[in-house]
């Protein structure tokens, strides 16, 4: 894991492998997940798990976008 550049595109973890697509999926178009994604999802997370990545994949999706419309950029995020 990278901290500061471009995301790992590699991941040997099946789980790690398994959120980044979804990930990758749901920003590209997430009217494509389907039923057989969550099928396979659920072979490698619990419902609570699952339930937690959803929620954490859409809130970083969301919050990104805020930044966007309000205009946020990185030298916001500095402190003086």
């Amino acid at each position: 894991m990278t901290f500061g550049g471009p995301p790992d595109e590699v991941h040997r973890d099946k789980r790690i492998s398994a959120a980044v697509s979804l990930a990758k999926k749901s920003i590209a178009n997430p009217h494509e997940i389907t039923d057989k994604d969550f099928d396979n999802l659920r072979l490698l997370f619990n419902i609570e798990e699952l339930s937690t990545l959803c929620s954490f994949i859409s809130f970083i999706s969301g919050a990104q976008k805020f930044g966007i419309i309000v205009g946020l950029t990185e030298k916001d995020s500095t402190t003086k």
